[in-house]
């Protein structure tokens, strides 16, 4: 018991010396006062029970030994005394009592819902832009001048991570006072105890670190890896990228062991090999997913998503033996099975086959009358995607809805230009045009061959009038959506 207490205390024990503000030189000033103005407004009871619905029945519970579960049930009765405690902490007027572990769950939950609105940062960006990172480097296979793509893991992410450069981090991107002191409360009003055999060791108090599976961690994390995007700014920049100081700002630490090292195709085995042993990673011939997506799909895309088809027979199979009635079967394919795609569908388009392969399994384990005994097919599954009231049940058509989810990316890179992956593909696909008018090309990647195939689902369902006319091409614009073409070039060509 002591050897773990001193461990976990050893690891909670910041190593920061001193401040240096030059960490921060470079970060910019992203939080406007009309977001302040939005995190600092009166929280409510309806954020309450938001935040109660979104959090996992069966977590962990704390020192008072009650589940969320627990909150659910009798919500109708300790509701109101629980909501007005969480209130009166979120709008500053008691401080946070770390004991009321429950309470602090709630707590979290209903400050990241709000940080979140503000954060407007999309896993897929990071997903994407590492794809076109990795596929100019994999066509890169001639001239003098090669590439390379350092993949970096950080050791103990969350539980090495310094108090004071988070909050030096939230105060340079122009976060309000009050809002800094609620969260920085929130993070330090934190203790630790080691279980051992059903006995439980002295309560602790870290210095450092942020809480797992903490609903307000991952926001926070994203501010702080801010601070690193910034330093690495910056040092392009001034054209001297010869290391930052980020690991003695944050408390981070890189861990060698995982971190990988890949090479465009041109890049010669000598360079390669002193980059290796200076940077002390191991070189990576085939990166592996990234995210949870695939690094690269190449032509047999089918062997690129084959784990979407693994993890899905893997829950049929657990529980295909389970009697579940009809009913049952069908919650258990809308909830489980066909959200196991979407992830992967919201940036890459699933080939069609791929997705009738998918719908095949659905279909098999809806009708089969055990795990051991095929049952018959009474209906199609194309007539199982109709909703309820068309005489289906209201499955989603795998097809259309990868289309759809790939529409909305399509959609971000029209109105939001100052996301991470906006500026990117503009640059390499339409950087004299707009999206509507940009072509495939010839050295195309497949994310973005993805989204371009859901581009006509936006062009059939939207229209546009004149704004602040910076993005109207005279010959390119849609000025005539119904006819063929749609634009003046269209016309011209014709009268020519």
């Amino acid at each position: 018991m002591k050897t773990a207490v001193n461990y976990f205390k050893d690891l909670f024990t910041s190593s920061r010396q001193s401040d240096d503000d030059t960490v921060y030189e470079g970060v910019p000033f992203r939080i406007s006062s009309s977001m302040n103005e939005h995190l600092l407004r009166d929280f409510t009871v309806e954020e309450i029970n938001d935040a109660l619905r979104e959090m996992g029945l069966t977590k962990a519970p704390g020192y008072d030994g009650f589940h969320v579960v627990f909150f659910q049930k009798f919500w109708h009765i300790i509701g109101q005394d629980v909501a007005k405690y969480c209130l009166k902490v979120l709008n500053r007027e008691i401080s946070l009592n770390e004991s009321l572990f429950g309470f602090t769950k709630k707590i979290s939950k209903t400050i990241a819902n709000r940080l979140k609105m503000v954060l407007d940062q999309l896993i897929s960006d990071n997903i994407l832009v590492a794809y076109e990172v990795l596929h100019v480097l994999q066509r890169r296979s001639k001239g003098k001048k090669s590439s390379f793509a350092l993949k970096l893991d950080m050791s103990k992410a969350y539980d090495r991570m310094e108090w004071g450069f988070l909050e030096g981090m939230m105060t340079h991107m122009g976060f309000a006072t009050e809002w800094i002191s609620l969260v920085m409360h929130c993070i330090s009003s934190v203790s630790y105890t080691v279980n051992f055999n059903g006995f439980s060791s002295e309560r602790f108090f870290p210095q450092w670190g942020l809480r797992q599976s903490d609903p307000l961690s991952p926001y926070l994390f994203l501010i702080c890896t801010e601070g690193f995007s910034s330093l690495l700014d910056s040092a392009v920049q001034m054209g001297n990228l010869r290391g930052v100081k980020y690991e003695s700002a944050s408390g981070q630490k890189l861990n060698l062991d995982k971190s990988q090292i890949f090479f465009s195709f041109n890049a010669s085995d000598n360079s390669c090999n002193q980059l290796v042993q200076m940077l002390g990673v191991r070189r990576s011939l085939c990166m592996e997913r990234y995210l949870g997506l695939p690094r690269m799909v190449r032509r047999r895309k089918k062997d690129a998503f084959q784990y979407i088809c693994d993890r899905m027979r893997m829950k049929v199979q657990s529980w295909g033996a389970r009697l579940l009635f009809q009913g049952g079967k069908n919650i258990f394919i809308k909830v489980v099975l066909q959200a196991i795609p979407i992830y992967s569908m919201s940036c890459f388009l699933l080939p069609k086959m791929f997705c009738m392969n998918l719908e095949s399994i659905m279909s098999h384990f809806l009708w089969q009358k055990s795990s051991t005994r095929r049952g018959i097919h009474w209906c199609n599954w194309a007539s199982l995607n109709l909703s309820k009231n068309c005489g289906g049940m209201g499955f989603r058509d795998l097809g259309k809805f990868n289309i759809a989810l790939l529409a909305k990316q399509g959609w971000r890179l029209v109105t939001n230009l100052d996301s991470l992956l906006g500026p990117i593909y503009k640059a390499k696909y339409y950087h004299h045009t707009l999206f509507w008018n940009a072509t495939l090309g010839n050295n195309l990647s497949y994310a973005w061959k993805s989204i371009y195939a859901a581009r006509k689902l936006l062009e059939d369902g939207i229209g546009w009038r004149v704004g602040s006319r910076s993005q109207i091409s005279i010959l390119q614009a849609r000025w005539f959506p119904r006819w063929a073409g749609g634009n003046l070039s269209y016309f011209c060509k014709q009268w020519d």
